[in-house]
């Protein structure tokens, strides 16, 4: 299953998610900020290499697969810290 993030440009470079936003200052304020919470959470919060497989699967689209054989690493591991990474950033929202 394939989660949609919204675009993480400010801090990645200018690489893009697909997300739907409705128009309006007010809704565009919120969404730098989210980015700007998502990026801080993503730097701060997780390991290395669990960052690395977040932005290879959600930045570059790359398949499970394909950065397991890029990181030298099981399909599993990868999994495993994707799934952690999810779990992590899932409980700093609960803190918002």
């Amino acid at each position: 299953m394939r989660h949609k993030l919204v675009s993480l440009d400010s801090c990645m470079g200018g690489k893009f998610f697909e997300a739907s936003m409705s128009s309006g200052q007010d809704n565009r304020k919120n969404i730098a900020k989210m980015k700007k919470l998502l990026c801080k959470a993503i730097n701060l919060n997780l390991t290395q290499r669990q960052r690395e497989c977040v932005m290879l699967y959600y930045m570059e689209n790359k398949k499970i697969s394909e950065i397991a054989a890029e990181l030298n690493l099981d399909k599993s591991t990868v999994s495993r810290h994707l799934s952690s990474a999810r779990k992590k950033l899932k409980s700093l929202n609960a803190l918002i």
